[in-house]
Formats: C-alpha cells, sequence, structure tokens
C-alpha cells in the first residue's frame, strides 16, 4: 500500500505538474528515451558493430590512507601501475586537483588531497592529458572518503540532574554512527547520530558539578570544556528544629539535596532570614515570625528546581499554655503499624520533668520518645483501616485528637486506559486508595516511569514501558511492600497501532496519540524520527515530543493532547510529514528518503535489453457504413499496459488510407490491438484526429524483443528474431504475421456528459477554470487500456463525446473510466483545476451526471516572492468561487517540493527529479495551518534556504473514508479533485530556536 500510494504521489509531483520553464525539456527527454527504447541508432556501415578492447596502460589498486578531513591537507599514497611524472590525480566528480602530487616510481604517486564540499565517498581518477600522450584515465571508484572532523559548538540543554537521564542535543559536525559521548569522567556513551550535526544522548549520573563533554568517533575527538552543569536536584528531607514560637527569631536547620546560593527559603510563604547554605543539602537560617499555630508549608525554590515540604514546620503559640495536641505529621500510615508519626502536644509538661507520656493510637500504645520541647516521635502500632482518636496522656493531664489518625490500606478500583501502544509511553490513571510517593507499578516485569500521586492518595498516574510485541500482561502496584495484582481482563493489554489498513483510527484524541514511521521506499519502519505536536517547540513539555524507537514508533500522553491537533515528523535526509488537524489516536506516517546522488563515475547508459517492442503485421479490413468513405484515415495502435509507460513510436506504417496492409511497431504482452478510423482535423500546428470507428484484436499476446542493434539476421541471436528497420535501425525483432483486424465498431451512441455546478469561469477572473473537458478511457482488465482521448469545450457544462453503441461480444465485459471537470487551459490543460471520475461505466445510452465538484483554489500563501518571519510557516488557502455551494473535501494533501538536475547515466540527457520535501495532509475544512521549525534536536530537518519551492495541494472526496479513519489507498480511488500549484519562495534562511 505505501508503494502504490507514493508511486501515485511521485507520479503526481513528478509528471503532471512540472512547472512550465522545464516541461518541453523533460516532455523531449521522455520522448528521447521511448524512441532511444525502441531504436537506439544503428552504426555506420563502415564500423565494425563489434569493437575490439583495448588494454589499459594505467590502473589503481589502492589509496592509503583511504579516508581524510572534508578540509583536505591529507597527505596520501595512491598505489597501482603504469605512473608517469606527467599524470594528473583528481578527486570526486568536480575532478579536484591533488596537490603537492611526486610521481615517484610507475607504481607510486604522493599527493595531498585537495578540499572537498561534504562527507561523502569519491572517485579518485589517474589521467593522462593529451599533451602527455593517448589520453587515458583510470578510475577506482568510491576510493576516498571524506569526512568531517569532530567539532563541538554547544550543548543543549547545557544543565541536567544529577540523576542523570537528562536528553540533550549536542550541536557541532563530523558526527557518523559509532559516535561516543562522555560527560567528564563518566563512562562512554553511544549516542543517537541525528545527522551530521547533531547528536542526541541522555546524560548519565553524576555528582554535582560542571563538566567537559568530549564526542569520539573514527572522524576524531573533540572536547567542549565546562559545557554541562549537573546539580543535586532541589529536595527538602527535614527541617530542625520541627517546632518553633510564632515570634520567629529561633536558629533553623534545613536539610535536603541541590541547595545553592541563589535558592530562596520560605516557610508558610514567609522568606527565612539570613539564610546561609553550606554545603549544597544543609541550609541554616532565622525562623519568620509566623501568623497562626500549626502546621506550615516548607519551600525551596532555585535554579536546581522546586521542592515542598507539606507540614513540614509546626508554629506554637508559645504564650498559650493551655493543654492541647497542635499536629500529628504524618495523618496516616499503613496498617501493619511501624510508621514514624510526630505528635505535637503543649501543656504536659513532659520534657520538663523527664516523664515520659504515653500515646494511644485507636486505643492501642505506641512507642514514643520525646524530641525538643513539643514533639514525640512515636511507632505507629498495627491496626485495622479507618480513622481513629490519637490520645495523649501524662500524669493527671490527657488530651485527644478526634480521628487524628488513619491507618489505610492499599487498594485498587480501578485502571484507564487498559490498553496501550508496545511503544510504551501510555497515560494510566488508577482509583482506589493507599497510594503515596513509594508507590510503584509495574507492567510485566517492568517498571512504569512518571509515577504521580495525588494528594489525597486515591489517584494515581504512570506511564507504561515499552514491551516486545502485542498482547495482554499482569499489572502489580506495590506501596512500602503492599501489592496488588490486576491480571487477565482486568490487566492491561499492550497493541500494534500499525496493525491495521487505516493512516488515522480510533478517535478522538484524548490524551495520547501513537505513531508509527515509515519509509517511503521500502516500507520499513524509521527509528530515531523526531516527532512534535503543535508548531512551536517547548523544551519543558517533554511529553509533546520524542524520537521513533526502534519500531519507528513513538507514543506521546498527556494532558494537552486533546484532539484535533497537529503533529510534524523529521529525520535527517528525508522529507518531512505532517498531520494537520487530525483527530485520531493511532497516525501512520510515511517519509519520502531523498534520492541518492548518481554514482561518480556514471555507469555507461545500458543498452535496451528483453522487454522490447516488437513488430506486427497484417491488414485493416473494413465493412461499408456510414462513415467508410474509403479515403479516411485508419491508425493502429494497442491498449496501454499502464498510463504511467508510453508505447513505443508505432512506426511510418502503422497509419494507411481505409484498409490494406499494416506494420505496427508495438509493446509486448498481452493486449488489444485497435484499429482507428477518421479524420484529420483541427489547426496546421496543432492537428486533431477524429476516430468514427474502430475495430478490435483482443486476446493477442506477444513475446518480448532484444531490440539490439543488427546488421543483418546471423547477428540476432534469439530464436524468433530477424534483423529489421525500425526507425532509422536496425534491431534484432520478433515480428507476428497476419494478424488481421476489422473495422466494424463504429462510434454512433453520443454520451452526453452533464458537470452539475462545477467551478468555471469565463477567462475573466482570474485564477478560476476557463474549459470543461471529458476523458474517457476503456479498461479491457488484463490487457490493458485505451484512452479514447479529450473533448475540450470553452465554458460548457455539457457535453457529448462520441462513443460506441455496442462492443464486440469478445469485449462485452470491458467497461470504462469518465474523468470530467474544469481545467484552467492555456495551450495545455493547467491547474487550477476541479474533476470527477467515475469508474466501470457500461451504459452509454444514458445521460452521465458528475457530481459534486471541490471548488478550485485562487491562491495558496504563502507566494512567490513573500518573506516568512518567524519560527512557523504559516500557509493558507484561498477558494473561488463564493456563490458555489460549499462541499468539503474528505482530506487536502500538499507537497512541497523541489528539484534538482541529475544525469543518470553516462551518455544520458540531464532530466529534472522532483525532490519532495514535506508532505502535509489537512483534514477537509483546514484552509489555514502552520508548520514548524525544527529545533537543534531534530538534527538537519529544516527546508533548505536559497531554494524555489512548489507547493502542490490536492483536496480529495473519497467515497466511504473519513479523515478521521482514513486509508490512503481509498484517499486516492478518488471520486472528485481539485488541485492548485503555487511557486513558495522560502529563500529568507531559517534558524533552528535553541531549546
Amino acid at each position: 500500500m505505501l508503494l502504490a500510494s507514493l508511486a501515485f504521489m511521485g507520479a503526481q509531483a513528478g509528471c503532471i505538474l512540472i512547472w512550465e520553464e522545464l516541461e518541453d525539456r523533460f516532455e523531449d527527454h521522455v520522448i528521447e528515451e521511448v524512441r532511444q527504447q525502441a531504436a537506439p541508432g544503428a552504426p555506420d556501415d563502415e564500423v565494425e558493430i563489434y569493437e575490439p578492447s583495448i588494454e589499459p596502460t594505467i590502473s589503481i589498486n589502492s589509496i592509503q590512507p583511504n579516508r581524510g578531513s572534508a578540509a583536505g591537507g591529507d597527505a596520501v599514497e595512491i598505489i597501482g601501475l603504469g605512473f608517469e611524472p606527467c599524470l594528473q590525480v583528481l578527486f570526486g566528480a568536480e575532478r579536484s586537483s591533488c596537490e603537492q602530487r611526486q610521481v615517484l616510481d610507475s607504481t607510486t604517486i604522493l599527493c595531498v588531497t585537495p578540499p572537498h564540499g561534504s562527507a561523502e565517498d569519491v572517485a579518485v581518477r589517474v589521467v593522462r592529458p593529451a599533451d602527455c600522450g593517448t589520453p587515458e584515465t583510470a578510475v577506482l571508484p568510491s576510493a576516498f572518503s571524506y569526512f568531517n572532523p569532530v567539532n563541538l559548538v554547544e550543548v543543549q540543554p547545557a544543565r541536567g540532574p544529577s540523576t542523570g537521564g537528562t536528553l540533550v542535543a549536542i550541536i557541532g559536525s563530523g558526527f557518523i554512527a559509532g559516535t561516543t559521548v562522555r560527560f567528564g569522567t563518566s563512562g562512554t556513551l553511544t549516542a543517537t547520530v541525528i545527522d551530521d550535526g547533531a547528536l542526541s544522548v541522555r546524560t548519565p549520573a553524576m555528582p554535582a558539578g560542571i563538566y567537559p563533554v568530549m564526542v569520539t568517533n573514527i572522524n576524531g575527538s573533540a572536547t567542549l570544556g565546562e559545557s554541562f552543569t549537573s546539580y543535586d536536584t532541589l529536595s527538602l528531607s527535614r527541617i530542625e528544629p520541627f517546632t518553633g514560637p510564632l515570634s520567629g527569631g529561633i536558629s533553623l536547620r534545613i536539610f535536603g539535596t541541590g541547595f545553592e546560593s541563589a535558592t530562596d527559603f520560605t516557610i508558610a510563604d514567609s522568606p527565612i532570614e539570613n539564610p546561609t547554605t553550606v554545603p549544597s543539602n544543609e541550609m541554616s537560617g532565622i525562623l519568620p515570625p509566623g501568623d497562626s499555630e500549626g502546621p506550615v508549608t516548607v519551600r525551596a525554590r532555585g535554579s536546581s528546581g522546586e521542592a515542598t515540604l507539606d507540614n513540614g514546620f509546626v508554629y506554637i503559640d508559645d504564650s498559650d499554655q493551655t493543654p492541647r495536641i497542635i499536629t500529628i505529621e504524618p495523618s496516616t500510615g499503613t496498617v501493619d503499624g511501624g510508621d514514624s508519626v510526630a505528635v505535637v502536644v503543649v501543656g504536659t509538661g513532659t520534657n520538663e520533668t523527664g516523664d515520659t507520656a504515653e500515646v494511644t493510637f485507636g486505643g492501642i500504645s505506641a512507642d514514643c520518645q520525646p524530641r525538643g520541647d513539643f514533639t514525640l516521635m512515636c511507632q505507629t502500632p498495627a491496626h485495622g483501616v479507618g480513622a481513629f482518636d490519637v490520645t495523649v496522656t501524662s500524669g493527671d493531664t490527657q488530651l485527644t485528637s478526634i480521628s487524628g489518625f488513619e491507618f489505610i490500606d492499599l487498594q485498587l478500583e480501578s485502571m484507564r486506559p487498559n490498553a496501550g501502544a508496545i511503544a510504551g509511553g501510555t497515560l494510566v490513571s488508577f482509583t482506589g486508595s493507599g497510594f503515596s510517593a513509594d508507590t510503584q507499578v509495574f507492567f510485566g516485569a517492568t517498571l512504569a516511569r512518571d509515577i504521580g500521586v495525588s494528594e489525597d492518595g486515591q489517584t494515581l498516574s504512570v506511564r507504561t514501558p515499552a514491551t516486545d510485541g502485542p498482547g495482554p500482561v499482569d499489572v502489580v502496584v506495590s506501596n512500602r511492600g503492599v501489592a496488588k495484582t490486576l491480571s487477565g481482563d482486568n490487566g492491561f493489554t499492550y497493541f500494534d497501532p500499525a496493525n491495521g489498513p487505516f493512516w488515522t483510527d480510533l478517535g478522538p484524541v484524548d490524551g495520547e496519540i501513537n505513531l508509527t514511521v515509515f519509509d517511503a521506499d521500502n516500507s520499513e519502519r524509521i527509528a530515531n524520527a523526531f516527532v512534535m505536536v503543535g508548531a512551536s517547540f517547548d523544551l519543558d513539555l517533554p511529553h509533546l515530543f520524542g524520537f521513533t524507537d526502534a519500531a519507528g514508533q513513538l507514543t506521546l500522553a498527556g494532558p494537552e493532547l486533546v484532539g484535533p491537533l497537529s503533529v510534524h515528523i523529521a529525520k535527517s535526509g528525508y522529507s518531512n510529514f505532517s498531520w494537520i488537524d487530525v483527530n485520531a489516536r493511532d497516525l501512520k506516517v510515511i517519509l519520502s528518503a531523498k534520492p541518492p546522488p548518481p554514482p561518480d563515475p556514471l555507469p555507461e547508459c545500458p543498452q535496451p535489453a528483453g522487454g522490447g517492442p516488437v513488430i506486427i503485421r497484417g491488414d485493416v479490413l473494413r465493412i461499408k457504413d456510414a462513415y467508410n468513405t474509403g479515403f479516411d484515415t485508419v491508425k493502429l495502435t494497442t491498449t496501454m499496459l499502464d498510463p504511467s509507460i508510453p508505447l513505443p513510436d508505432p512506426g511510418p506504417f502503422s497509419t494507411i488510407t481505409s484498409n490494406g496492409r499494416y506494420e505496427l511497431v508495438a509493446r509486448s504482452g498481452d493486449m488489444v490491438l485497435i484499429a482507428l478510423a477518421g479524420s484529420e482535423d483541427g489547426e496546421e500546428n496543432q492537428p486533431r484526429f477524429t476516430t468514427n470507428t474502430m475495430g478490435f484484436r483482443p486476446f493477442l499476446f506477444t513475446e518480448p524483443s532484444s531490440a539490439l542493434p543488427c546488421l543483418d539476421d546471423r547477428h540476432c541471436e534469439t530464436p524468433g528474431e530477424t534483423c529489421e528497420a525500425v526507425s532509422g535501425a536496425t534491431l534484432c525483432m520478433r515480428v507476428y504475421d497476419d494478424v488481421d483486424i476489422v473495422v466494424d465498431t463504429p462510434l454512433d451512441s453520443p454520451l452526453e456528459v452533464i458537470l452539475d455546478n462545477p467551478p468555471l469561469g469565463t477567462g475573466v477572473e482570474i485564477g478560476l477554470p476557463t474549459h470543461s473537458v471529458v476523458s474517457i478511457t476503456w479498461d479491457f482488465g488484463y490487457m490493458g487500456s485505451h484512452p479514447m482521448g479529450q473533448t475540450i469545450l470553452a465554458g460548457a457544462t455539457t457535453l457529448s463525446v462520441p462513443m460506441p453503441s455496442k462492443m464486440p461480444q469478445a469485449l462485452s465485459d470491458s467497461s470504462f473510466e469518465l474523468t470530467g471537470g474544469v481545467y484552467f487551459y492555456a495551450g495545455s490543460l493547467l491547474s487550477p483545476q476541479s474533476e470527477v471520475t467515475l469508474s466501470g461505466l457500461r451504459d452509454t445510452s444514458e445521460p452521465i451526471v458528475l457530481s459534486p465538484f471541490l471548488k478550485t483554489h485562487r491562491s495558496l500563501s504563502p507566494a512567490f516572492g513573500e518573506t516568512i518571519e518567524g519560527d512557523s510557516i504559516s500557509f493558507e488557502v484561498a477558494l473561488l468561487p463564493e456563490d458555489q455551494p460549499e462541499v468539503i473535501p474528505t482530506a487536502n494533501m500538499h507537497w512541497l517540493y523541489d528539484f534538482e538536475i541529475v544525469t543518470p547515466c553516462e551518455g544520458a540527457m540531464p532530466m529534472p527529479r522532483p525532490i519532495i520535501r514535506w508532505i502535509v495532509l489537512t483534514a477537509g475544512p483546514t484552509v489555514q495551518f502552520d508548520l514548524p521549525v525544527f529545533p537543534n534536536l531534530a538534527g538537519n530537518t529544516n527546508l533548505p534556504p536559497d531554494i524555489i519551492y512548489y507547493w502542490q495541494l490536492m483536496s480529495f472526496i473519497s467515497l466511504g473514508t473519513s479523515y478521521e479513519r482514513l486509508d490512503l489507498d481509498g484517499l486516492f480511488a478518488w471520486h472528485s479533485r481539485a488541485l492548485f500549484v503555487s511557486a513558495v519562495d522560502l529563500n529568507k534562511p531559517r534558524q533552528r530556536p535553541s531549546p
């Protein structure tokens, strides 16, 4: 499906829409290629067809070393035979001279490599010029590998926690597969190579500090000093003393990690006075005054994060000596007991007398020890589930906190969703009780990540880990030794979102999308493709971007992911892809690799061999009918195997007058031989052939010729072939004689085609189609198809097409496809255009109504010459005409592409080759969207500047499919479409934003 879809896309972008300046050149190239296939040209009579080989006198065996810097300047030794002092040494397709050349002897040349513009393998040539003797060139293909030396520019982000795991991009040059990274003296890490200028790697765990970053591969090594800062994540563990007076003023010590001089500490939102941080895990200061008695929150904020200690300190109104329990922290524990709990109490006199107060939890005594003037540290007893009174007894004083402590048990009530993609990353929520910061969740044997617990301990959220394949797994939730298992129907099921025919599936989007990225050329999965949601990048939202795994898949999940949304995918060396306004959970993506450059040296263009054309001969027989004048013209042809494969030049004897002997140069394979009888008309420079009667010879099969050059029959070694004159050449051909055909099927049933409300203009409105066109193609199944030609009228909505009232009995099951629409016409059919196609038709007696038509596109923005500003590219479509009824496409498909001129083989003509840069699929109603400028993390994936791009837009109505459940094959089996092409000027250099 992938290949079929891309082939259609390539045909549209590369054949139909070649821009006007190159159109003639491209057509000439195609014509020449077809001519070469049919008749490569006969050699001169005086020249022997089999030329003797000439033994070379120069050869290259090897180059040592065989790789060096793209900057040049590396000394190399060229080993070979036949070396002379006057020989030249040239590197690459540019034929750059190797400098400081020394020919040591007939087998060795020393020189210094010239610079080269890119890192690639190049051919090396040793050349004897004409002024040095008989010209000769020895070539060693891919003999020398140029590389970019390792160079480092920056690390982004430049900070990360000491626990490691920060995804950083290392920007520089010279990066290749196998590149390793070291942070300071840490172990060697294997990096993901995004492209030659960007790496991604996750930092290792390392103590807080500033570290150099070293990158190494076979191209060399480079170090960027003091480029990454590792910091301890800010955390708070405890504060001493735990209690203090409302008046403040006492000395405090706060313990934790990640403290820096710029860290702000507050108690009940009041700054701690005179803070001093020495070392990074301890802070001292003066307690600020409090507003009211009771527990308050301690907070710390700094460059290493933010930390909160809920109820971490207790203010006491020491002017009030009324006995009372101020707080119990924490106020929950496990039913097994053994939890440490601080009971803050005033007025018992415990510490003054040295007596130990008795504390009970729900009537069961606890082991308690005094800490400071107002705190008892207790170990909770085992108890049943529920909230119970806490009672403190000291002498005659007894204080009770009603329901002051709750014993909890871990319980699971629900898990949603209960299925997710095998790439992991699905956001799963649990409801129940007994959850805490110590809770762990396992899917199978693998620990989940990003575990979060609500403040009330009744909601748990996690992201699923990746797994090897689809299927059910048990889910285990554990909290301080207590575990609950969900299994069977209550467990979790992994699935592969790439299964199934749909490219968008299972919406609406509500917190999660699953992507699978394919290579359009071979349908294989693409790893390390960068994915981002939305047209702007934010490093602080990691759940909105990421890289595909080894299976080409990625799951992104988070509360912001609510459809419809836009998803953009890029990988260096490939086209980009975007889904715009899509509301489907599972998405497939195709990325098209840039075609490789032609080899150096270019191979010789192959001579036609196998699959060549054949010659068919016979008589044309006519019956007497109203159309037979005795002087009309009859043209012989065959069905086409595929509309994209042109038929061979039929030769001069394929056209005769009325009847008689014919000769046709035809394709091979199964076919229908067709005779077209009619007359020539039209203008002198644009002749037109009008057919009035047809003849058919079905079920004809021919084996292919070798089409090799020959002088006479003795040169044709393939059995059944003879040397025949074809288009000025003599070739070995298969000849099929006595293939007679009867012209007996008149086009006597005019087919009326009605275009229902097409977006048609008069030629005055700019951008509107001007002409109505109907094209009909007969489908003969495995024997191929035959285009009946086009009927073109200016400004008409009803057209009459000559058709046969009855096909021959042998072809009675054949059908025809009809495409009718409106186009801008200026000597040829151009966009804008809107058309409808119907297939499987047989009846020509009743009118055919074509409907509905899509609006045509008046303009596309940005247009040629516009300047693009900002960190995204905004595209907008204007539709015409405004008074046409609103018909919404199933989907819109956009291509951004440019062309390069290549020579595929030695002796061939240069030809334009389309380079697809961006494929964009938008929802039917979408007429405006933004494409992002990708961040450095994505590598070199932005559109290169200083290139003129072409934006092709096709809007489709495809029956039986929708944008939210889209099948690309179904999309391209369209019923209606509108098309437009515009030039886009993105010449302003695009800078990737720094994270």
